[in-house]
């Protein structure tokens, strides 16, 4: 009973973490484009591919 009493205060307390990961799709689009790397990873692989995407993905954990 006791523990059910102060979770409230342990959750408040808990921590969470964010990570911009950075990936490279093709076909689809997860997250935020990051142009920039969109026209390097088109230009490095194959510029008239226009499924290619990079984006930004925030992880929370």
């Amino acid at each position: 009973m006791e523990f059910a009493k102060i979770l409230p205060v342990l959750l408040k307390r808990f921590k969470t973490t964010t990570i911009a990961k950075n990936e490279t799709h093709i076909g689809e689009v997860r997250g935020q484009i990051d142009w920039g790397e969109t026209t390097k990873e088109r230009l490095a692989r194959n510029y008239k591919d226009r499924t290619i995407f990079s984006t930004s993905e925030s992880v929370r954990s």
